[in-house]
């Protein structure tokens, strides 16, 4: 099963990695939704996308975003695979956003709390709610 072809008629500068990586996602998309058939036909992934969205539903959208953007490649004539790759992008930035913010959290409690353990530190913490400025 091989969309190589396929994904270069749509996109002929694609550089080797993105190929392979694309036709990777292509076939396990397609044995997914369609089957393992031998003589796979590409154009199922414009005219059943609803079956393609559905094989893809139960995936996390960081997942999902990728296997989307392979399907635009191929089927760049179906807007929902673009509007539902958009979607994951911004959950999937959203996802990151909150976790940065997390990370950004506990590191400031680690020096905090490090900062109250030590005499000096209380001090220091001590001269800034008390200061008069």
């Amino acid at each position: 099963m091989n969309f190589t072809d396929d994904i270069k008629a749509n996109r002929p500068k694609i550089s080797a990695n993105s190929l392979r990586t694309y036709n990777s996602l292509l076939r396990s998309i397609y044995k997914g939704a369609f089957g393992a058939d031998e003589k796979p036909d590409a154009s199922l992934f414009s005219k059943r996308y609803g079956k393609v969205l559905d094989f893809l539903s139960e995936k996390t959208a960081n997942t999902r975003k990728t296997y989307l953007a392979a399907l635009v490649c191929i089927a760049p004539n179906v807007d929902s695979y673009r509007r539902e790759m958009m979607d994951d992008i911004r959950k999937h930035r959203e996802e990151t956003e909150k976790s940065e913010l997390t990370t950004k959290l506990e590191e400031s409690v680690g020096w905090i709390s490090s900062m109250v353990q030590s005499s000096r530190g209380k001090k220091a913490i001590f001269a800034l709610v008390y200061s008069d400025s």
